[in-house]
């Protein structure tokens, strides 16, 4: 996904920011789902 972004960048400069910037705030969200769900089996 990470090359894709880097040809995203070279081929739509200005629609890179409206990408990056909906699948930096879905993922973050996702990970700190996944985070949380495996800290609460891990704490007593």
């Amino acid at each position: 996904m990470e090359a894709i972004t880097i040809g995203w960048r070279k081929q739509t400069p200005g629609r890179i920011e409206i990408g990056p910037r909906q699948k930096q705030t879905q993922k973050p969200v996702l990970h700190q789902t996944a985070l949380r769900r495996q800290h609460q089996p891990q704490q007593p």
